[in-house]
């Protein structure tokens, strides 16, 4: 049996500097699936750093 390992990074989207974190984390540590905050003042900067770190997982965090 193969076993993955996920590691996801929550509130993309909170705002800028969590985007950034969330972002430094994916390029320093494979983080594999993301949780966006779709409802929060860092989501068109979250949106637009996505694009430069395609994880294989994305939800939604609709609060």
């Amino acid at each position: 049996m193969n076993r993955q390992v996920i590691i996801n990074a929550d509130d993309f989207g909170l705002s800028p500097a969590v985007n950034r974190g969330i972002v430094e984390a994916y390029r320093a540590c494979g983080i594999t699936s993301t949780s966006m905050m779709v409802n929060m003042p860092g989501l068109a900067d979250a949106v637009y750093a996505a694009r430069s770190c395609p994880v294989s997982a994305s939800s939604c965090i609709l609060t």
